[in-house]
């Protein structure tokens, strides 16, 4: 189910989004119902997860993870 929720999270907002910046402000309380600094920060956290790590290719980890440092530090 975890994988499943990670996967949706990163097809749903991360992926179209990342050439852009990320999603915008209501996108992302609309799709996850919180604001976007907490869900930047859980990103970047999940992003430092081992479970990450065996799921997805260190590039596009590290591409999102530019792309939510960037967002928190706005």
């Amino acid at each position: 189910m975890r994988d499943g929720c990670v996967r949706a999270q990163h097809d749903r907002l991360h992926s179209p989004w990342e050439p852009y910046g990320g999603g915008s402000a209501s996108d992302i309380f609309e799709n996850f119902g919180m604001g976007e600094r907490v869900f930047f920060a859980r990103a970047v956290a999940l992003l430092d997860s081992d479970y990450v790590a065996s799921h997805f290719d260190s590039a596009a980890a590290r591409r999102i993870q530019d792309v939510c440092l960037q967002r928190l530090m706005l």
